[in-house]
């Protein structure tokens, strides 16, 4: 489930939309892409709640910037 979430949040945060959605906190792991459950209660009382945290991710893909990539850092001074 972890590797799921993982690739369809896309390295998008959608937490902000699961938080207003009244996502328990305990589910939220999977909003972020950072799916942490490991207890069988605590996946099925997530599972109630997938119709919402699906939605959040969808609706996030649509308008949340994708992660940014291929990034590079340069010093433009050496003093502190």
């Amino acid at each position: 489930m972890a590797h799921i979430f993982r690739c369809i949040s896309d390295g998008r945060n959608h937490l902000p939309c699961c938080q207003r959605q009244q996502v328990p906190k305990l589910c939220q792991s999977s909003c972020s892409g950072r799916y942490s459950l490991e207890k069988a209660l605590d996946h099925a009382m997530c599972h109630e709640h997938s119709k919402t945290i699906l939605f959040c991710i969808a609706d996030g893909l649509q308008v949340l910037p994708e992660q940014p990539q291929e990034i590079q850092a340069e010093t433009i001074n050496s003093t502190f």
